[in-house]
């Protein structure tokens, strides 16, 4: 019989790939908010005591930086409240933990790729409450890996490149039909690593299977900014379409931005267990399944 496996946070950008990917050689149980409440203890470790899961992925998180800054009451409680009631119903059952955090943990003035033992520093209270939920996880777990991941893209409408896509489709069509067209806001000067959501289920794999806890970068390979890698998207696809270039302190957010936070995967590495790619192919195959789908 396969191994049980519990998602958390099944349902968002990351966890909609790592229920995909694990379910062809796991037992997978994937739940979102409304299955589970992660900032409810007794309903956390019921839930755990009834399935009786071996590994556990933790995805869940407030993950909009924006709404961090304006509810932090929230945004603690799920981030670091509720990682701590996972870490707990992990050890009571004896689960080996992964817990996904963020290279928004930093605050991008280093000027090159962070490594494992840079020190934290985030400018922002999503970074906070992420840098907290590591702690939670570090410091409590009997068996756990944290993974630092950034620029996520996927299948989700959450996504830089699937909203790139569709922005441009949109344009483009607009210009057809005789329109103007939207112009697609970009930030110009934000530096970090475009990372497939599949590469992270086949990095978690390998750290699965040699059960390593700690602390790993796990990104893929190389950096670019938000304008490189639009280009290089819109080439790959053929599209001509009119972008609006904006510096990260002149776009309408309200959380501060960090410039640099590009990753190195340096324990990944050291282990010999690093199977991410050049960030360039990682979005070569994410447009080949793309366009197999539309």
């Amino acid at each position: 019989m396969p191994d049980r496996m519990l998602i958390v946070g099944g349902t968002g950008l990351l966890g909609v790939d790592l229920t995909r990917f694990f379910s062809t050689s796991y037992k997978v149980c994937s739940v979102g908010h409304r299955e589970m409440d992660i900032t409810n203890a007794d309903q956390v470790m019921r839930f755990f005591d009834n399935l009786g899961p071996q590994y556990v992925l933790h995805a869940a998180a407030v993950a909009d930086v924006d709404k961090c800054e304006i509810y932090k009451d929230i945004a603690m409680s799920v981030n670091a409240d509720g990682t701590n009631n996972i870490v707990r119903a992990c050890r009571e059952c004896g689960a080996f933990l992964v817990y996904y955090s963020t290279d928004y943990v930093f605050d991008g003035l280093k000027g090159a790729p962070y490594i494992e033992s840079d020190r934290a520093n985030p400018i922002n209270f999503y970074g906070r409450t992420k840098l907290e939920g590591e702690l939670r996880v570090l410091n409590n777990a009997d068996s756990a890996a944290v993974l630092r991941v950034a620029w996520l893209y996927g299948s989700s409408e959450k996504s830089f490149i699937y909203r790139l896509i569709q922005d441009s489709l949109r344009q483009v069509a607009d210009k057809k039909a005789g329109l103007r067209g939207e112009e697609i806001k970009i930030v110009a000067d934000q530096i970090s690593t475009p990372t497939w959501t599949w590469d992270v289920a086949r990095q978690t794999e390998a750290v699965l299977r040699g059960r390593l806890s700690g602390l790993f970068h796990c990104t893929a390979e190389g950096q670019a900014t938000r304008k490189e890698t639009a280009d290089y998207v819109l080439k790959k696809l053929g599209l001509d379409v009119d972008l609006a270039l904006f510096r990260k302190d002149e776009f309408d957010w309200l959380a501060p931005r960090p410039g640099n936070t590009a990753l190195e995967n340096g324990r990944l590495k050291r282990y010999d267990i690093n199977v991410m790619p050049d960030y360039r192919a990682g979005i070569d195959r994410y447009l080949e399944e793309w366009r197999n789908n539309h």
